[in-house]
Order: structure tokens, then sequence, then C-alpha cells
């Protein structure tokens, strides 16, 4: 299992479900993240295959140094990556989509995308990890 820290105690957990948890002050704030790659049935939820698909990534950018992970595989020629800011309270998710992995992608409903990094599930989320009192809101397209 891979944890990714960013500064002020924010993090993201890689769990042995293959999903990431978002962990700032409680461990699960926004339930399983997925990433979504594809149209209709051929759509697939993955965020890697697995540990042994992850890359590691440690660089430094506009933002500052990072700790992150890439990895290939939702469709051929799409990249996803995570990175974590240790100076600062910042993750950046990235996708990245070649031009071969284009054709067929396209479901014609803005509410329905067909590529989507993070792809979160809150209804998911662990009872347990939730603070008292949380109450959220959210637009459906």
């Amino acid at each position: 299992m891979t944890t990714l820290r960013a500064g002020d105690g924010l993090a993201l957990r890689h769990t042995a479900e293959n999903d990431w948890r978002v962990a700032w002050g409680q461990r699960d704030w926004l339930g399983p993240l997925t990433a979504r790659c594809g149209a209709g049935a051929a759509a697939s939820n993955s965020a890697g295959d697995g540990a042994a698909d992850l890359r590691e990534a440690n660089d430094r950018d506009f933002f500052g140094p990072y700790s992150g992970v890439e990895w290939n595989g939702q469709r051929e020629g799409v990249r996803s990556s995570v990175r974590a800011y240790p100076e600062s309270p910042l993750i950046i998710f990235r996708i990245e989509c070649g031009e071969s992995a284009l054709a067929g992608l396209a479901t014609g409903s803005f509410a329905d995308p067909s590529v989507v990094w993070p792809h979160f599930v809150p209804k998911h989320r662990d009872p347990a990890d939730m603070p008292a009192g949380l109450s959220s809101y959210g637009y459906k397209y």
C-alpha cells in the first residue's frame, strides 16, 4: 500500500482494494477514488492494476518538490498520475490521453464523461471515519 503525504497532514492512501482514499484529519473524506476510462459498457474503473503497476515519480515542479506515482493501463495511450506536495496541502491529479486513445471515447453526455481521474464515490465512505455532524451537498448536471 502506498501513502502520498502532502503538507498539513493531507494524505492519499492506495488501499489493498486498489482504490485511493483522501485523509485529512479523518482517514476517509471522499470515499474510494478510482480512474474511469471508456464509454458505456466498455468503461473500466481502476487506479492501476495494483501496487506493482504504480511507478514512483519524485521530482520538483512549479509548485515545489513532490512525491507521486503514475501508471498506464486503463486504455492504451492513457496515463494517470498523482502528486503530493509536502510543503503545501496540495495534491494534483493528472490524466494524459494520447491522440491514438481518443477514438471511440466520446459519450455525447457532459454528465457522463468517458475519462475521469479522480472518480469519487462518496456513498462508499467508511462511516467510522467521517467527522461527527458531517453533511454535504453536490450539484448534479
